[in-house]
Protein backbone atom coordinates (compact mmCIF):
# COMPACT_ATOMS: atom_id res chain seq x y z
CA UNK A 1 0.00 0.00 0.00
CA UNK A 2 0.97 3.65 -0.31
CA UNK A 3 0.67 5.75 2.82
CA UNK A 4 -0.29 9.33 1.97
CA UNK A 5 -1.06 10.34 5.54
CA UNK A 6 -4.84 10.19 5.47
CA UNK A 7 -7.29 8.27 7.67
CA UNK A 8 -10.30 7.91 5.40
CA UNK A 9 -11.45 7.55 1.83
CA UNK A 10 -12.94 11.03 2.01
CA UNK A 11 -9.63 12.60 3.01
CA UNK A 12 -7.88 10.82 0.14
CA UNK A 13 -10.48 12.05 -2.35
CA UNK A 14 -10.14 15.58 -0.97
CA UNK A 15 -6.46 15.44 -1.91
CA UNK A 16 -7.36 14.45 -5.47
CA UNK A 17 -6.52 10.74 -5.04
CA UNK A 18 -8.99 8.41 -6.73
CA UNK A 19 -9.14 5.10 -8.57
CA UNK A 20 -6.63 5.29 -11.42
CA UNK A 21 -4.40 8.01 -9.96
CA UNK A 22 -0.89 7.25 -11.27
CA UNK A 23 2.16 6.97 -9.02
CA UNK A 24 5.89 6.61 -9.59
CA UNK A 25 9.10 6.14 -7.65
CA UNK A 26 10.62 9.44 -6.48
CA UNK A 27 14.25 8.46 -7.04
CA UNK A 28 16.89 10.29 -9.06
CA UNK A 29 19.43 8.84 -11.50
CA UNK A 30 22.87 8.21 -9.96
CA UNK A 31 26.22 7.28 -11.47
CA UNK A 32 28.29 4.90 -9.32
CA UNK A 33 31.35 2.68 -9.53
CA UNK A 34 34.97 3.28 -10.56
CA UNK A 35 35.66 5.57 -13.48
CA UNK A 36 36.65 2.69 -15.75
CA UNK A 37 33.46 0.74 -14.96
CA UNK A 38 30.61 3.20 -14.52
CA UNK A 39 27.12 2.05 -13.54
CA UNK A 40 23.87 3.99 -13.63
CA UNK A 41 21.15 3.51 -11.01
CA UNK A 42 17.60 4.73 -11.62
CA UNK A 43 13.96 3.84 -11.69
CA UNK A 44 12.53 2.67 -15.02
CA UNK A 45 15.76 1.76 -16.77
CA UNK A 46 13.40 -0.89 -18.11
CA UNK A 47 12.97 0.54 -20.61
CA UNK A 48 14.44 4.04 -20.56
CA UNK A 49 17.72 2.26 -21.31
CA UNK A 50 16.24 1.10 -24.61
CA UNK A 51 14.99 4.61 -25.40
CA UNK A 52 18.47 5.98 -24.70
CA UNK A 53 20.02 3.48 -27.10
CA UNK A 54 17.54 4.34 -29.85
CA UNK A 55 17.99 8.09 -29.45
CA UNK A 56 21.78 7.82 -29.57
CA UNK A 57 21.64 5.60 -32.66
CA UNK A 58 19.31 8.10 -34.28
CA UNK A 59 21.77 10.91 -33.56
CA UNK A 60 24.77 8.97 -34.85
CA UNK A 61 23.02 7.93 -38.08
CA UNK A 62 22.37 11.55 -39.03
CA UNK A 63 24.35 12.36 -42.15
CA UNK A 64 25.32 8.75 -42.83
CA UNK A 65 24.31 6.73 -45.88
CA UNK A 66 22.19 3.66 -45.29
CA UNK A 67 19.88 1.52 -47.38
CA UNK A 68 16.12 1.97 -47.33
CA UNK A 69 14.18 3.63 -44.54
CA UNK A 70 14.72 3.18 -40.81
CA UNK A 71 11.75 3.64 -38.47
CA UNK A 72 12.35 4.30 -34.78
CA UNK A 73 9.38 3.22 -32.68
CA UNK A 74 8.89 4.07 -29.00
CA UNK A 75 6.00 2.06 -27.57
CA UNK A 76 3.83 1.96 -24.45
CA UNK A 77 2.26 -0.80 -22.32
CA UNK A 78 4.81 -3.49 -23.15
CA UNK A 79 4.57 -4.81 -19.59
CA UNK A 80 0.84 -5.48 -19.85
CA UNK A 81 0.64 -7.35 -23.13
CA UNK A 82 2.91 -5.69 -25.73
CA UNK A 83 -0.09 -3.49 -26.53
CA UNK A 84 1.63 -0.44 -28.02
CA UNK A 85 3.87 -2.56 -30.22
CA UNK A 86 0.94 -4.64 -31.47
CA UNK A 87 -0.98 -1.55 -32.56
CA UNK A 88 2.01 0.22 -34.11
CA UNK A 89 3.77 -2.63 -35.90
CA UNK A 90 0.60 -3.71 -37.67
CA UNK A 91 0.56 -0.30 -39.36
CA UNK A 92 4.18 -0.53 -40.50
CA UNK A 93 5.29 -2.47 -43.57
CA UNK A 94 8.84 -3.46 -42.71
CA UNK A 95 11.32 -6.06 -43.91
CA UNK A 96 12.87 -6.69 -40.50
CA UNK A 97 12.73 -5.41 -36.92
CA UNK A 98 15.04 -5.18 -33.92
CA UNK A 99 13.55 -4.62 -30.47
CA UNK A 100 15.67 -3.06 -27.73
CA UNK A 101 14.88 -3.86 -24.09
CA UNK A 102 16.59 -4.68 -20.82
CA UNK A 103 17.14 -8.17 -19.47
CA UNK A 104 17.94 -9.59 -16.05
CA UNK A 105 21.46 -10.69 -15.19
CA UNK A 106 22.52 -13.47 -12.83
CA UNK A 107 25.70 -12.02 -11.37
CA UNK A 108 24.62 -11.30 -7.79
CA UNK A 109 24.16 -13.52 -4.75
CA UNK A 110 20.41 -13.87 -5.30
CA UNK A 111 20.83 -14.74 -8.99
CA UNK A 112 17.63 -15.55 -10.87
CA UNK A 113 19.16 -17.64 -13.64
CA UNK A 114 22.25 -19.73 -14.28
CA UNK A 115 25.12 -17.22 -14.39
CA UNK A 116 24.49 -16.74 -18.08
CA UNK A 117 24.42 -12.93 -18.17
CA UNK A 118 26.40 -10.27 -16.30
CA UNK A 119 26.85 -6.52 -16.19
CA UNK A 120 29.83 -5.28 -18.16
CA UNK A 121 29.99 -8.27 -20.50
CA UNK A 122 28.34 -6.58 -23.48
CA UNK A 123 25.03 -6.31 -25.29
CA UNK A 124 22.56 -9.16 -25.00
CA UNK A 125 21.62 -10.84 -28.28
CA UNK A 126 18.36 -12.67 -27.76
CA UNK A 127 18.03 -16.34 -28.65
CA UNK A 128 14.58 -16.86 -27.15
CA UNK A 129 12.19 -15.75 -24.45
CA UNK A 130 8.53 -16.25 -23.55
CA UNK A 131 7.31 -14.07 -26.43
CA UNK A 132 9.70 -15.00 -29.22
CA UNK A 133 12.08 -17.58 -30.63
CA UNK A 134 14.37 -15.24 -32.52
CA UNK A 135 14.52 -15.50 -36.30
CA UNK A 136 17.62 -17.58 -37.08
CA UNK A 137 19.00 -15.23 -39.73
CA UNK A 138 18.48 -12.13 -37.57
CA UNK A 139 20.37 -13.68 -34.67
CA UNK A 140 23.18 -14.77 -36.97
CA UNK A 141 23.45 -11.30 -38.53
CA UNK A 142 23.59 -9.59 -35.13
CA UNK A 143 26.27 -11.99 -33.89
CA UNK A 144 28.33 -11.58 -37.07
CA UNK A 145 28.04 -7.79 -36.83
CA UNK A 146 29.23 -7.86 -33.22
CA UNK A 147 32.21 -10.04 -34.13
CA UNK A 148 33.15 -7.95 -37.16
CA UNK A 149 33.20 -4.71 -35.16
CA UNK A 150 34.65 -6.24 -31.97
CA UNK A 151 31.55 -5.38 -29.95
CA UNK A 152 31.19 -7.44 -26.75
CA UNK A 153 27.99 -9.46 -26.64
CA UNK A 154 26.19 -12.16 -24.64
CA UNK A 155 23.68 -14.68 -25.96
CA UNK A 156 20.42 -14.53 -24.02
CA UNK A 157 17.93 -17.28 -23.25
CA UNK A 158 15.34 -16.16 -20.69
CA UNK A 159 11.97 -17.87 -20.88
CA UNK A 160 10.45 -15.84 -18.05
CA UNK A 161 10.10 -12.54 -19.93
CA UNK A 162 8.84 -11.13 -23.20
CA UNK A 163 9.56 -8.04 -25.28
CA UNK A 164 7.98 -5.96 -28.03
CA UNK A 165 9.92 -8.19 -30.40
CA UNK A 166 7.23 -10.80 -29.87
CA UNK A 167 4.58 -8.42 -31.17
CA UNK A 168 6.74 -7.20 -34.06
CA UNK A 169 7.39 -10.75 -35.26
CA UNK A 170 3.64 -11.36 -35.65
CA UNK A 171 2.83 -8.13 -37.48
CA UNK A 172 1.23 -8.44 -40.90
CA UNK A 173 2.32 -11.70 -42.49
CA UNK A 174 5.23 -12.01 -40.06
CA UNK A 175 8.39 -9.94 -39.64
CA UNK A 176 11.93 -11.32 -39.14
CA UNK A 177 12.74 -9.94 -35.70
CA UNK A 178 15.81 -9.77 -33.50
CA UNK A 179 16.19 -8.41 -29.98
CA UNK A 180 19.05 -6.56 -28.33
CA UNK A 181 19.02 -6.52 -24.53
CA UNK A 182 20.73 -4.16 -22.12
CA UNK A 183 21.79 -6.28 -19.11
CA UNK A 184 20.42 -4.90 -15.83
CA UNK A 185 19.97 -5.68 -12.15
CA UNK A 186 16.98 -5.17 -9.83
CA UNK A 187 14.33 -4.85 -12.55
CA UNK A 188 11.05 -3.13 -11.68
CA UNK A 189 12.51 -1.53 -8.56
CA UNK A 190 13.44 2.09 -7.75
CA UNK A 191 17.13 1.21 -8.08
CA UNK A 192 17.57 -0.61 -11.37
CA UNK A 193 21.23 -0.79 -12.40
CA UNK A 194 22.96 -0.94 -15.79
CA UNK A 195 26.55 -0.70 -16.97
CA UNK A 196 27.42 2.26 -19.20
CA UNK A 197 29.71 0.04 -21.30
CA UNK A 198 26.79 -2.31 -22.02
CA UNK A 199 24.65 0.63 -23.13
CA UNK A 200 27.47 1.70 -25.45
CA UNK A 201 27.85 -1.83 -26.81
CA UNK A 202 24.11 -2.14 -27.48
CA UNK A 203 24.06 1.23 -29.19
CA UNK A 204 27.05 0.43 -31.36
CA UNK A 205 25.72 -3.00 -32.34
CA UNK A 206 22.34 -1.60 -33.40
CA UNK A 207 24.00 1.20 -35.38
CA UNK A 208 26.41 -1.09 -37.18
CA UNK A 209 23.61 -3.53 -37.96
CA UNK A 210 21.59 -0.72 -39.54
CA UNK A 211 24.58 0.38 -41.60
CA UNK A 212 25.38 -3.17 -42.73
CA UNK A 213 22.01 -3.81 -44.37
CA UNK A 214 21.79 -3.10 -48.10
CA UNK A 215 19.32 -3.65 -50.92
CA UNK A 216 20.55 -7.21 -51.40
CA UNK A 217 20.19 -8.29 -47.75
CA UNK A 218 17.94 -11.32 -47.31
CA UNK A 219 16.20 -12.19 -44.06
CA UNK A 220 15.13 -15.65 -45.23
CA UNK A 221 15.75 -18.63 -42.95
Amino acid sequence: YIDIGVTSKEEAKALGVEVGTPITWATQLKVVGPEQNRMVISKALDDRAGCTVLLQVLNELQGKDFAGEIVFLFTVQEEVGLRGAKAATNLLKVDAAVAVDTTAVSDTLEETMDQSLALGKGAGIKVMDFSLIVHKTMKKMLVETAKKHHIPYQLEVFTGIGTDGGAASLAGKGVPTGVLSVPSRYAHSPVEMANVADLEATKELLKQFALSVDEHTSFAF
